[in-house]
């Protein structure tokens, strides 16, 4: 059976979602030239969505396209800014890379990002962490609202014939959607010193597989 392993983006860099926020809510501010609070809809998971949801409760203003992407350019050029400003801003999580190292070596074993920023966005800040891989799947709001959306169209992609595959997804928080969904969670190690640090165990330990013993033939 065909196995696809589904990584949050929080769960595969370190970074501030509060600080992101922020971020976007002044570059709205800056193209609207009006105050902009979107803590009300951090529970949202895309950017896309918090957007349309604000626009959604103002009323007295309209989102168009040509807004929209207004909002998205400037929002991308700020997180360039903010990453040659603090290099730290985006790290990626210790031990992650071995994985999907490990991932990349199995046939029968897929992985994907899903990410709640637009594609360019994600796919700079995962850049800038030295995340280059080709086989991964990268979603974002560009594919889906929701990060559920984005694990389906991952899903759909993955399906071979009428045999659905095994989904399991990697997050730093709750859980309970996915585990609504039937999909097994995972999650890396927290620290207990920081509580944006985590850390992946070996691709045997974190997946809970057991090695292969070579049987060793005796020679007589």
């Amino acid at each position: 059976m065909l196995k696809i392993t589904v990584f949050n983006l929080d769960a595969v860099i370190r970074y501030s979602e509060e600080d992101m926020l922020a971020l976007f809510a002044s570059c709205m501010a800056a193209e609207l030239n009006a105050p902009v609070e979107l803590n009300p809809y951090s529970k949202l998971y895309s950017y896309e969505a918090k957007v349309r949801a604000w626009f959604s409760d103002h009323d007295e203003l309209e989102l168009s396209d040509a807004l929209l992407e207004s909002i998205r350019k400037q929002f991308h050029k700020s997180i360039k800014k903010q990453f040659l400003k603090d290099e730290d801003a985006f790290e990626v999580r210790p031990g992650v890379q071995s994985l999907f190292s490990k991932l990349e070596g199995e046939k029968k074993w897929m992985y994907g990002i899903t990410s709640p920023f637009w594609q360019e966005n994600t796919k700079f800040i995962l850049e800038s962490c030295g995340v280059f891989s080709k086989t991964k799947l990268t979603l974002s709001s560009d594919h889906g609202i929701s990060d559920l959306e984005q694990i389906e169209i991952i899903k759909e992609r993955g399906q071979k014939k009428e045999q659905e595959p095994e989904i399991e997804v990697v997050c730093i928080g709750k859980a309970g959607r996915y585990k609504k969904k039937g999909y097994k969670v995972l999650k890396p190690k927290k620290s207990n010193k920081e509580s944006n640090f985590h850390t992946y165990p070996r691709f045997q330990e974190f997946f809970s597989l057991k090695s292969k013993k070579k049987k060793s033939k005796n020679k007589d």
